[in-house]
């Protein structure tokens, strides 16, 4: 609800960027409206909310990439207990289990795909996080515990995490589409990037959290966009 719109991403290169840039293209923007008053999804809200955080925390002795990362790594990363979880895509891709991703060729072969991905993102607060199943099960067990890791750090206050799932525009929370399916409330967010698509998700009535990694943006599509309502689904054929 930063008033910046989505499409604003549309001429924003990337690959010859630099973070600088981000706050230079949405300044030379025209605003849906003033924050507060139009919604619209935004990588580059996003990402600057990121580097303010940068700022404001004083973390400026180098890069505000270098200093994104850093304060991620001590407020998110090492509290929760996510040991593999990184931001920069060749410390990823030196992990032994790498999960490269795949396109299907013409003739309907899937193939290793050509990443996309690269160290210095502009963008990196917006989604160049790279994460195992178990990182992020870690990440869902501290959000579902209110703010507590599982290792039993309290890594934010509840009052603080709560209000992350507080729908304001258009059933949109902080970073979470909020909403319901079945009377269950479902707090979920979907991403696609370099090929790889997932969902993340929480049912904070029944203390369930969910995620669903997949390494093929092709073949993924159905079981991303049906698989949080057959889970909700199943727990009701339970009851």
């Amino acid at each position: 609800q930063s008033g910046i719109p989505d499409d604003a991403e549309d001429d924003f290169d990337s690959d010859y960027a630099t973070v600088e840039d981000v706050f230079e293209v949405v300044a030379d923007t025209p605003l849906l409206g003033m924050p507060g008053e139009a919604f619209s999804y935004s990588n580059l809200s996003a990402s600057i909310a990121g580097y303010i955080g940068v700022l404001a925390a004083g973390e400026t002795d180098n890069s505000l990439y270098d200093g994104y990362e850093q304060l991620l790594q001590t407020y998110v990363l090492d509290p929760i207990g996510m040991k593999t979880a990184v931001l920069r895509a060749s410390a990823a891709q030196n992990n032994p289990n790498y999960g490269k991703s795949y396109i299907f060729d013409m003739e309907g072969t899937a193939v290793v795909a050509e990443s996309e991905d690269f160290d210095g993102d502009p963008l990196a607060p917006s989604g160049s996080l790279k994460a195992s199943v178990a990182d992020m099960a870690r990440y869902l067990s501290t959000q579902i515990n209110r703010g507590q890791a599982p290792n039993g750090t309290r890594v934010v206050s509840e009052a603080n995490l709560m209000a992350t799932w507080k729908p304001a525009l258009e059933d949109y929370g902080m970073g979470w589409e909020v909403g319901e399916y079945e009377d269950v409330v479902l707090i979920s967010h979907e991403g696609a990037f370099d090929n790889y698509l997932s969902v993340i998700g929480l049912l904070p009535e029944q203390d369930i959290g969910f995620v669903i990694l997949t390494n093929s943006e092709e073949a993924g599509g159905r079981l991303i966009d049906e698989g949080p309502y057959v889970l909700i689904e199943l727990l009701l054929g339970d009851e």
